[in-house]
């Protein structure tokens, strides 16, 4: 029965796709003017990518950082004051890899390590590094929405697309049943920095991927004019934690499981269906990622309404999921993961890929 239903859902996906310029209506009001509606305040009208001198003139590269560059042909390559600490950065580069089951970044049976002429040391990252990272480094989304949670997440495998991702969305996921939280953090762990002051409204200041105590994977921050970037753990230090006044930060490490490795190892009831689920939410996940990564213009009101319609039946689903499951197993928490999601992704239909000025 639960398959039948499934696919008359999925019939009806296809109908709102196909009628929601013409003004088919499946968007809930009342529950998006209550829901994690995202503030504006603060993002610029414009913010176009600087250099890095420019943009944070503080965060000048001293000698001691190993700091990540692309050579002449392009290729990601680190450079740093030692071999010995190019080796090691290396290997835990290679850790998080094989943790993520990259296919396309085997480590060859040997690397070379180079001297510059100011005697510091290069090594080329390619073989070494995630594809994700040999291709995201550097980079600068066409539009704001994707963040330093949204990075975390899809870099471990939890979310598959780049797109806005709210503190509420990150914070489940990490105290979800796919995550763990380790005292000793390994390549590839997720790191989350918090506001510890009691009664404070700090809440999660910043998220990023840990590799060594002096190199990180981050995206810092929602707007277009914060790249991805491989680099040195003190330019997170210096940005989110020594430069907050207002609450003391702390940080927490958590290792999770890829959701996919997930879903087969746990086996939730009604399994099929909640793969389904979330493969339909994906391919809007997919065409948001598409314009907010590089996508030359806002959206459209129909582009808009065509999204929030989609959305809205989204939710209707994962809705019914969550009230037929128990509270606390498996299938109820990535229900609920689910409709997070779809609140992150209404905010970024809502407000990110809009016009600024429009709001």
């Amino acid at each position: 029965m639960a398959f039948v239903t499934l696919r008359f859902a999925l019939f009806l996906l296809g109908l709102i796709r196909a009628v929601s310029a013409f003004g088919a209506d499946f968007y809930d009001e009342k529950y998006w003017e209550h829901e994690n509606k995202l503030s504006l305040e603060g993002l610029k009208p414009f913010c176009i990518p600087v250099s890095e001198e420019e943009r944070d003139p503080d965060f000048a590269t001293p000698r001691s950082d190993f700091v990540a560059d692309r050579s002449k042909l392009g290729a990601l390559i680190l450079r740093g004051p030692t071999k010995e600490g190019l080796v090691e950065q290396v290997a835990a580069l290679r850790v998080w890899t094989s943790r993520v089951g990259d296919p396309l970044a085997a480590a060859p049976s040997g690397t070379d390590y180079h001297t510059a002429k100011d005697g510091s040391f290069w090594v080329s990252l390619v073989g070494s590094a995630p594809s994700s990272v040999l291709s995201q480094h550097d980079f600068y989304p066409a539009h704001r929405g994707p963040n330093c949670w949204n990075s975390a997440l899809v870099l471990s495998k939890l979310l598959p697309h780049h797109r806005y991702t709210s503190d509420r969305e990150f914070d489940y996921w990490m105290t979800s049943p796919l995550c763990q939280s380790v005292k000793v953090p390994e390549p590839g762990d997720i790191a989350s920095l918090f506001g510890t002051q009691e009664g404070g409204n700090c809440g999660l200041i910043h998220a990023y991927i840990h590799l060594t105590d002096q190199l990180v994977f981050s995206k810092d921050g929602v707007e277009n004019c914060r790249r991805y970037a491989l680099e040195p753990a003190r330019v997170i230090r210096e940005r989110y934690v020594e430069a907050s006044s207002a609450c003391p930060v702390g940080v927490r490490y958590f290792r999770c499981h890829s959701l996919q490795s997930y879903l087969e190892e746990a086996r939730p009831e009604r399994l099929e269906e909640l793969q389904s689920v979330f493969e339909q939410i994906a391919k809007t996940g997919n065409e948001l990622e598409r314009r907010a990564l590089r996508g030359t213009a806002y959206l459209t009101s129909a582009e808009s309404m065509k999204f929030r319609n989609e959305l809205g039946f989204y939710l209707g689903m994962v809705r019914d999921g969550e009230a037929s499951s128990v509270s606390g197993d498996t299938a109820f928490s990535l229900w609920k993961a689910a409709r997070l999601g779809i609140e992150s992704m209404h905010n970024q239909v809502n407000g990110l890929l809009l016009p600024l000025k429009a709001q």
